[in-house]
This record gives C-alpha cells, structure tokens and sequence, in this order.
C-alpha cells in the first residue's frame, strides 16, 4: 500500500503550494473580520472583497480593494518602521520577557502536577498496604483505586 502510495505521488507532496501574494491569509474585513479572497482582476490589476460577504452576503461590506496596492502599503510602512531599529529592539525585549513569563508558568505548573502526582501514588500505595493487611475488602477498594 505504502508502495503504491510513493509510486503515484512522486514528489508532489515535498512542494507544498505556496502562496502568490505577500499578505495571502492575513487581509481581514474590517466589517466582519472575515478574510478576503481574490475576485478578479481589472486593468489596474487582481482584486479582493470580503469572502462571507461573496459567499453568504452575511456582511455588509461590498467593497473592492485592489491587493496591489494594499501589499504596497504594508511595505512601505514595515520598511518606514523597521527602519528605525529601537522597533525591533522593543520587540525583541517583549518576545524574551514574555517567553521567560511563559518559561516560568510552566515550571510553576510542572511543580504543582508533581505534588499533585506524588500525593495520588502515596494514597494509593497506602490504599494497596491496607488490602495487603486485609484491612479492606477487594470490592471497597476497587472503587477508590479508580479515583485515584
């Protein structure tokens, strides 16, 4: 079967389809947060309207954006931003601060879930010692070894 499967494939599925346009899948509606998607084009070039407005018409936004020129926006404004680098110093120190936040969070969670597990083995272990020492029946204590 896994045969088959790489004989009809070829190397198709090592190229994975890449997107034609700068800003494919992040335009959003600014109605209805829906996406935008391609409509046509004109002699001024490829077009976009909101895709549930297209599609359902549950958006009131009918308007046509050519993506040329919203692309040539976004640039121009990335290249104006990261021109002056105190940008992308001020967004390296929030990435590192806020992974150190999450670093620390999950340290705190790990060493929660280890107390938690370390009190689940021990009650177990003395539920097992009292059936050992036929202080509890096998039929009481197979519903408190399940909660556990």
């Amino acid at each position: 079967m896994q045969a088959r499967k790489e004989q009809t494939s070829g190397d198709r599925g090592r190229r994975a389809p890449r997107a034609r346009r700068v800003l494919s899948g992040l335009l959003r509606c600014g109605a209805c947060g829906g996406g935008m998607a391609m409509i046509g084009r004109d002699r001024s070039g490829p077009r976009i309207q909101c895709s549930t407005y297209g599609e359902s018409g549950s958006c009131t936004n009918g308007a046509r954006y050519y993506v040329e020129r919203i692309e040539e926006r976004v640039i121009d404004v990335l290249r104006y931003q990261f021109a002056d680098t105190r940008i992308i110093d001020e967004y390296v120190r929030a990435y590192r601060e806020e992974r150190r936040r999450i670093k620390s969070e999950l340290r705190r969670n790990r060493t929660a879930l280890e107390k938690a597990l370390a009190e689940v083995l021990a009650r177990r272990g003395k539920l097992i010692e009292k059936m050992s020492r036929d202080l509890i029946s096998d039929e009481e204590a197979a519903p408190l070894l399940q909660s556990l």
